[in-house]
């Protein structure tokens, strides 16, 4: 055995055993704050050449994961444990819009069925396999987007599928756990609901004005969950709004 060898496996001998006394003289003292692994996690991430591009402000939570080709506009948010992934293609999402806890937002390579809303013939053809996310939009809680267009205004509900070539209409709704067949169109402001989904009935205004508040109280949570902790000065910089005053506190 080598010289360097030699002194490499000493030095790693004397290093584990100093990591075991340390653990011993922890466990001891009741600390076991060594058991705890190092999180790697990447909220915001390349992929080789491709970088994800963030406006300001822009809320993306410490567990959520944009990884790619991707671009945020301003005051749009990326919840706990959801993912953006622009590896295929691109993600576009736009001012306002709210990708909401455990969502899934993704591309294809390869193009996708074409489909009339209701459940038409399908018909294969070339689309386009990037994400589209327009302003105003939400996603919700669980749910998947995949290859498809949402348009101002859209709302996905908790736990749906919106499959590849889909194109969701402003200010529609599709509701929780529904399953939208690839190439589906939905038209503007209706509701559609089921797997496969299709129209239920036409929103009224009322509820599309509750869906269109619905989405802007998510903005404003988003904003201050993006000030917390920070400093002013470093809140003013990236342009964050901080809360004006502190809840009062229970006597």
């Amino acid at each position: 055995m080598s010289f360097r060898r030699a002194a490499y496996a000493l030095g790693m001998a004397v290093r584990e055993s100093g990591q075991a006394l340390h653990r011993a003289g922890c466990r001891m003292q009741g600390d076991y704050r060594f058991a705890e692994q190092f999180n790697r996690h990447r909220v915001v991430m390349n992929l080789a050449d491709a970088a994800p591009r963030l406006s300001h402000p822009t809320y993306i939570a410490p567990t959520a994961h944009v990884a790619g080709d991707v671009s945020i506009a301003a005051g749009a948010s990326v919840w706990p444990g959801a993912v953006v992934r622009g590896d295929a293609s691109a993600v576009a999402i736009g001012a306002r819009s709210a990708i909401r806890e455990r969502a899934v937002v993704a591309v294809v390579r390869h193009g996708v069925p074409s489909r009339t809303g209701g459940g038409g013939g399908d018909e294969s053809r070339a689309a386009a396999v990037a994400t589209v996310i327009g302003s105003d939009v939400s996603v919700g809680c669980g749910a998947t987007v995949h290859a498809a267009t949402l348009k101002d205004g859209a709302v996905v509900g908790a736990g749906a599928v919106v499959g590849g070539g889909a194109v969701v209409g402003e200010r529609s709704v599709i509701g929780a756990g529904s399953v939208v067949a690839p190439g589906t169109i939905v038209p503007p402001g209706t509701l559609f609901a089921g797997s496969p989904a299709v129209r239920v009935r036409a929103l009224t205004a009322e509820e599309q004005s509750a869906a269109s508040a619905s989405i802007a109280e998510l903005g404003r949570l988003s904003q201050e969950h993006a000030s917390a902790g920070l400093p002013p000065d470093v809140a003013a910089a990236l342009g964050v709004p901080v809360p004006s005053a502190a809840p009062a506190a229970i006597a």
